[in-house]
């Protein structure tokens, strides 16, 4: 092969590479290009595919929220509005209680608009002593009261065991009421009422 034939050669060796090289470099701008202008879409696509799993979680969201909102609404509305001062001050006026015998706390107090159409249906009187609560009976024969929308005072009855520890103590009478305008139907109402300090002999 003489010197021109080797330079024809490499000539042509070096004009084909060159065209390889714009071809690539063709097809690359090609590629950027339909990336920029397709790439969008592609997103958009892939946003509005999940767009019904996303809904759906957002409904589950908002249920779960009203859920949470009805449950402390029911939790936190009041069904009967006490007097802490005045049950307590005729409490202490009618004294200790002495162990194995039957004892008198008063609930000074009365119903809300909310908790108007709240039906009673149980109670029972607790004892709380050191964050403690113990379950008492109340009286035999005694009935609780259903308080009106006027204040008025409940002398609540109960037996203190004999075995109870001598001392102050607290006193409270848990409740539960039905068909409670604020509250799922079907579904009880529990509430406590005021605690009361009194004197155990």
């Amino acid at each position: 092969m003489t010197e021109k034939s080797t330079q024809d050669h490499a000539k042509a060796i070096a004009s084909r590479l060159l065209q390889k090289s714009i071809d690539w470099a063709f097809m690359a701008l090609l590629v950027f290009f339909a990336t920029l202008i397709f790439e969008p879409v592609r997103v958009q696509f892939i946003a509005f595919a999940a767009l019904p799993e996303a809904v759906e979680e957002l409904q589950h969201d908002l249920a779960q929220l009203t859920d949470e909102v009805d449950s402390q609404r029911r939790d936190s509305t009041e069904v009967v509005i006490w007097a802490q001062q005045r049950s307590q001050s005729l409490t202490d006026e009618y004294g200790s209680c002495e162990r194995g015998t039957t004892c008198t706390a008063f609930f000074h107090g009365r119903r809300t608009v909310e908790g108007a159409e709240c039906v009673f249906q149980s109670g029972r009187p607790y004892l709380e002593i050191a964050g403690e609560r113990f379950p008492l009976n109340f009286a035999d024969g005694y009935l609780p009261v259903n308080l009106g929308f006027e204040f008025e005072t409940i002398p609540v009855e109960y037996n203190m065991p004999a075995y109870a520890p001598k001392g102050r103590a607290g006193l409270l009478v848990y409740t539960v009421y039905a068909d409670c305008p604020f509250a799922p139907e079907d579904e009880l109402v529990e509430r406590d009422t005021i605690t009361l300090s009194i004197m155990i002999e």
